[in-house]
């Protein structure tokens, strides 16, 4: 076979013998052979016919004489298992997408290579890749890479993404000084060491390491630039740094085995993120003034007020605090910031009469699964748009009424499971896990359409009574809440609430002044 060492070696044969006019197809032999050797393809893959496909690909991008201008090519899922030698028909390439495929072996990719993305082939090294001198956005995840030696010979690299490989050490990652994201995601991790002091100048400022085996967070130190961490879902049972990350501003640390945090070593943070751990003294937050969102979900039965200080947290827009024992709320103080709250599975029994002078400008909040019979002190909630109340003990529909007029900026209302709407519908609480809290549900935006199905399956199951009672009850809250475009789970749309009247008017005849619900 014969070996064309460039472009030009490769046209020369078209140029000479044909005229300008005369364009290669996709069968031209001599494309088709050169093509051949640069592309390898599974096993029982028409190979003529992949060929042929990525030739109609570069054709559409470029005349066959215009080739050595393409920058940009996309040979996502072609069943390639490789590639080498594309420098030779495509000498500034900038940007290759072969996700997607099957690839095994790369080499000899153009040099001129700015971004490679090879996510979801079967790549085990990085060895092709490493005279890549001009690249500075690599995407290798969802190969099976163990290990990325070499790999700081390309200088100019700024972002990497590495998830769900075989890599067990973070070498050579800290000597890239040039390296600003590193996605390390679902690896087999079992420590971080970025704590030399030679370091220092390194310009690393996101890092997730999430879905590993670290045990321990001690050697961070030499990252100053630094601003976002995801470590979740590791086996951190300590914080150990000799030194505060000075500059970080987001740092994820869900699903660990903490029972200690301390704020101070964190000052800048913004948003700090502890659900799923064993939390049980001071997170001593004092120091930590910039932040805004705090979740510490679930911290497997501790009691909140042990954990957290809300006077340490005035400027906090988000708190999410699901899954700990609270049984009353706790002394607050003037939350003016916040905007979202969650308290789902909190056991908590009744609110301060205070609640809405407390934290006045709430938008959302989320309290389901608690043991509450009461929403007075939510009436002066006067910017409330959200309320999810799932699973309480709310019984009396003519309190709830008259709370409710009071919030007139409210779009999104849920009582389910409660008392006063066990007959209307179907539980949301799965059979398997009775009365078990499900804090995902208290977050979720739209309608569940598996649930959707079950209620009107359970609607045309009752009787014409319960039925009718149903959309009495419906258009009494709509009534008493006329901003609303989500009751129940359920969209509201404007003949809802233009029929909320009109059902009222026709159980009041058939009812008299008053009417069951």
């Amino acid at each position: 076979m014969k070996v064309f060492r460039n472009l030009r070696d490769l046209l020369d044969p078209f140029i000479s013998d044909q005229s300008e006019s005369s364009e290669p197809t996709p069968s031209s032999p001599l494309l088709l052979e050169e093509c051949e050797r640069i592309f390898g393809f599974a096993s029982g893959a028409n190979t003529d016919q992949s060929l042929r496909c990525i030739l109609d690909r570069l054709l559409s991008l470029q005349p066959y004489v215009q080739w050595f201008t393409v920058s940009s090519l996309d040979l996502r899922s072609q069943k390639l298992t490789s590639v080498r030698d594309l420098a030779t028909i495509l000498p500034s390439l900038e940007t290759l997408d072969l996700s997607d495929n099957l690839i095994q072996d790369v080499a000899m990719l153009p040099a001129s290579l700015r971004s490679l993305k090879i996510n979801r082939n079967r790549l085990t090294d990085i060895n092709g890749l490493v005279t890549l001198e001009n690249l500075s956005y690599l995407d290798i995840c969802n190969n099976s890479v163990r290990s990325f030696k070499g790999i700081e010979a390309l200088t100019r690299l700024k972002v990497v993404h590495a998830e769900n490989n075989m890599v067990a050490s973070c070498s050579p990652f800290p000597i890239m000084h040039g390296l600003m994201q590193l996605n390390l995601r679902s690896n087999r991790l079992k420590k971080l060491d970025f704590g030399h002091l030679k370091l220092r100048s390194h310009c690393l400022e996101q890092l997730d390491v999430s879905y590993n085996r670290i045990v321990c967070l001690d050697t961070l130190e030499g990252l100053t630039q630094l601003k976002v961490l995801h470590l979740e879902h590791n086996e951190l049972a300590y914080i150990d740094l000799k030194l505060p990350l000075m500059n970080l501003k987001v740092l994820c640390l869900d699903y660990n085995r903490l029972s200690t945090f301390d704020g101070r070593l964190f000052p800048d943070l913004g948003t700090l993120s502890l659900d799923g751990n064993h939390i049980s003294s001071s997170l001593c937050l004092a120091s930590c003034s910039q932040l805004r969102e705090l979740s510490i979900r679930d911290q497997c039965g501790q009691s909140l007020e042990q954990v957290l200080d809300l006077n340490a947290v005035i400027e906090a827009r988000t708190l999410q605090l699901s899954g700990n024992i609270m049984k009353s709320m706790p002394a607050m103080a003037e939350l003016f910031a916040l905007d979202y709250l969650e308290m789902c599975g909190v056991q908590l029994d009744q609110l301060p009469q205070d609640f809405a002078q407390q934290a006045p400008h709430l938008t959302v909040l989320c309290l389901c699964h608690n043991h509450l019979e009461c929403i007075k002190p939510l009436r002066k909630l006067y910017r409330l748009r959200k309320l999810v109340l799932l699973n309480n003990r709310l019984e009396n529909v003519n309190d709830l009424v008259k709370n409710l007029h009071r919030l007139g900026a409210l779009r999104y209302l849920d009582l389910r499971d409660n008392p006063m709407t066990y007959k209307y519908y179907p539980t949301t609480i799965p059979s398997s896990e009775p009365r078990k809290r499900q804090p995902c549900q208290c977050i979720a935006q739209e309608p569940d359409d598996l649930w959707i199905n079950r209620d009107i399956e359970h609607t045309q199951a009752l009787s014409l009574v319960w039925q009718q009672r149903r959309s009495t009850y419906r258009a009494v809250i709509i009534k008493a809440s006329p901003t609303l475009t989500m009751l129940d789970g359920i969209s509201l749309s404007l003949n809802d609430t233009a029929q909320a009247d009109h059902i009222i008017q026709l159980q009041l005849q058939h009812s008299g002044s008053s009417f069951m619900l």
